[in-house]
């Protein structure tokens, strides 16, 4: 809507505050919280004393103060693009009445009611109802307000009675003896409802959209700024009514807090939110869970706790055995029979690894002892589930991973593929864990020696 092209036009006769006859409670269509103490809120009822009079749509706003103060709106209507004046007879209907301006119609809120509301209401009969309206707040004479970057819009949902009933029934199918709460919000061109039950068996939460698209149901608990603590993910399905899809969810109450936020994945790849910010769902209280909760929370707290001193008296143990371990390595590497040693630290803070070469000779037949050591850290690598991952170097030109022969093989390997086997290490005393490898002598290339 062009903003440079609206002006508002008073109304001809003074139209009495009087609201339009509704029946039944209304359903909310948008509820925005603008900062300041500024609220803007949309509900939609059956209108008429019995139900049979179309529809009546009623926006209310607050904290604006009490100056003048207008809805600059159109409506939104099937194969149609952009804002649409709807027909005279719904301006002549509303209440206060509204005004045709050039692409929109602008109704002027009264003054506030004793809620501290001003509310406007819109009545749509004889068969027309468009699929929603946006709209803009304007004070005049220059200033046109909006929901954060974007218009404010309103979506009238597409099945309204059948929603309505999901909502029932998932109500009904809540645990006994929990508290509830039931929310909606208009999300692109359909309405999306919340209803939780909180009870001392966590949060039981039931989404329902009236819409045929696919949407995932991202979500998760929030802290007192927003912020979100964990993240889950749920699809919505076919709900037993025509028309509706939902997600069920449910949080324990370690889980809980006071809020649970959300956004929308329509499709594949297109996330939604409530505006420029992620969906807030409060929960209602429950007196009982105060106590639970806290309990948890201290119990949490202890378990952590004693976490954080376990893994702190580990982690001085583990400095204490690698300093041993590393103490031990003058001692073996002076044994007679050694050949060769190599040392070398591992990554990730893992430990260390010693291995050592001797050359045997049993039978007239020479062969190797490789012995592998190890001080691993038992946060990064456990003992007992360590395993060596190796190959061998068959053609020294060429510097190539090869598996093994089987009778090189340590006990309980396992292969990995063509170019490596894996064997388990096994604890020994002090902390240390170890692997023996022996391999046969070969002759040296070009026939001389051995190698």
């Amino acid at each position: 809507q062009n903003d440079a092209t609206s002006r508002f036009v008073p109304a001809t006769r003074e139209t009495p505050r009087v609201r339009p006859p509704t029946h039944g409670q209304g359903t909310e269509l948008l509820l925005t919280q603008m900062g300041g103490g500024r609220q803007f809120a949309a509900q939609l009822f059956d209108g008429g004393a019995n139900g049979s009079a179309g529809k009546v749509l009623e926006v209310a706003v607050s904290g604006f103060g009490e100056g003048p103060l207008i809805l600059h709106w159109g409506a939104n209507e099937a194969n149609k693009t952009g804002w649409q004046l709807p027909p005279p007879a719904v301006l002549a209907s509303s209440c206060p009445a509204s005004n045709a301006v050039p692409g929109a119609a602008q109704t002027q809120f009264p003054g506030a009611e004793g809620d501290g509301r001003r509310i406007i209401y819109l009545s749509f009969m004889g068969g027309y109802m468009p699929k929603g309206l946006t709209c803009v707040l304007h004070r005049p004479p220059n200033e046109w307000i909006k929901n954060g970057s974007s218009d404010f819009l309103i979506s009238f949902p597409k099945s309204q009675e059948e929603l309505d009933l999901a909502v029932k029934r998932a109500a009904s199918e809540m645990p006994q003896d929990t508290t509830q709460r039931t929310r909606s919000w208009a999300v692109q061109d359909f309405r999306l409802v919340a209803v939780a039950a909180v009870g001392l068996g966590g949060c039981h939460l039931t989404m329902l959209a009236a819409t045929d698209a696919q949407v995932m149901l991202h979500y998760g608990a929030g802290d007192e700024n927003g912020k979100w603590l964990f993240a889950k993910s749920v699809n919505f399905l076919p709900a037993h009514e025509a028309g509706v899809i939902e997600a069920k969810a449910l949080l324990s109450l370690d889980e809980m807090t006071d809020q649970i936020m959300f956004v929308l994945r329509l499709g594949k790849d297109y996330w939604v939110k409530d505006g420029t910010r992620d969906f807030a769902f409060g929960l209602p209280e429950d007196q009982r869970l105060a106590a639970v909760q806290e309990e948890a929370r201290a119990r949490k707290k202890a378990e952590a706790e004693e976490l954080r001193q376990r893994l702190e008296k580990e982690s001085q143990a583990f400095k204490q055995t690698l300093a041993d371990f590393r103490k031990g390595r003058v001692a073996r590497k002076e044994q007679s029979d050694i050949i060769s040693y190599a040392e070398f630290e591992l990554s990730e803070d893992a430990g260390d690894i010693d291995v050592s070469c001797q050359k045997l000779e049993e039978g007239g037949k020479q062969s190797y002892l490789v012995e592998m050591l190890t001080c691993l850290n038992p946060k990064v690598a456990p003992v007992t589930k360590s395993w060596l991952h190796w190959g061998a170097i068959m053609d020294s030109r060429r510097k190539e991973w090869s598996c093994p022969p089987e009778e090189v093989m340590p006990p309980a390997t396992r292969l990995h593929d063509s170019k490596a086997c894996q064997s388990p290490l096994g604890a020994l005393d002090g902390g240390f864990c170890g692997l023996r490898l022996r391999v046969p002598a070969c002759t040296a290339e070009g026939g001389s020696g051995e190698s």
